[in-house]
């Protein structure tokens, strides 16, 4: 049995940050963004708004142990 929708964190918070969480978003059927992570604050809060992910982080080792994910897209 197949999980119902894989979880998905997001490091790095720039334009491919941004291309990652759309072609994620085109797989919102089998996919969840649920956290996003960049070293600086104000990136990191405007993409989260951005992409209505719902937990952002400014360390990866933080968010990877907080978070309970499948795939993790680092676009750094």
């Amino acid at each position: 049995m197949l999980k119902e929708k894989y979880r998905v964190g997001i490091i790095g918070c720039g334009h491919i940050g941004g291309n990652y969480t759309q072609a994620f978003l085109g797989l919102s059927n089998q996919v969840e963004i649920v956290a996003a992570c960049d070293l600086i604050e104000e990136k990191v809060k405007s993409f989260v708004g951005k992409w209505e992910i719902p937990a952002p982080y400014t360390n990866m080792y933080e968010m990877l142990s907080t978070e309970e994910l499948d795939i993790v897209g680092v676009t750094t």
